[in-house]
């Protein structure tokens, strides 16, 4: 049995696309016939899908007390995160080594920045290196842009860790 592949009959073929969640929109994204697509989905509701999943840790109180610390400006473009409906400014934590590498020390606040959802976007799914440290300056290009962020370190005040206009900064006036 060197082929691996088999042909099966098409209502086994069609139980398999019912039984991953596919169902009759498959059929018409594949028909070389003009579909109603958007009509399978004018009366439907959403389904609630329980399942297992396995994840990386990411400690919430780390990411809560680097935020205390440094405030909502983003460590890339500088500008401060938007003012959410509770008042409060919104930014996010990004890792700056993938969490799957499972490297020591990754959930470390010094190994975590500061971003706005742009930036956060740009460093998963931009151009970008691994970051490299050096005299306290962590270092790489997105975009193909250097962008230097000062290490975290616990002890010290955060005067100087936000270098403002690094990476495509949008213009001033967005909050």
């Amino acid at each position: 049995m060197r082929n691996s592949v088999r042909s099966i009959d098409k209502t086994v073929f069609d139980g398999i696309l019912k039984g991953a969640g596919f169902g009759d929109e498959l059929q018409l994204v594949l028909s070389p016939q003009p579909s109603n697509f958007a009509g399978l989905y004018e009366t439907a509701k959403p389904e609630l899908r329980r399942f297992l999943a396995a994840r990386y840790e990411r400690p919430n109180r780390v990411t809560k007390f680097l935020k205390e610390r440094l405030g909502p400006t983003c460590q890339i473009c500088g500008l401060d995160g938007f003012l959410m409906r509770n008042g409060k400014r919104y930014c996010e934590v990004h890792h700056l080594f993938h969490l799957a590498k499972r490297l020591p020390g990754s959930l470390s606040p010094s190994q975590l920045i500061i971003v706005c959802p742009t930036c956060h976007r740009k460093l998963h799914y931009a151009p970008t290196t691994d970051p490299v440290e050096a005299d306290g300056i962590w270092s790489f290009e997105l975009c193909g842009r250097l962008v230097s962020i000062p290490v975290f370190k616990s002890g010290e005040g955060t005067e100087g860790l936000i270098l403002p206009r690094n990476v495509d900064a949008p213009e001033p006036g967005r909050s």
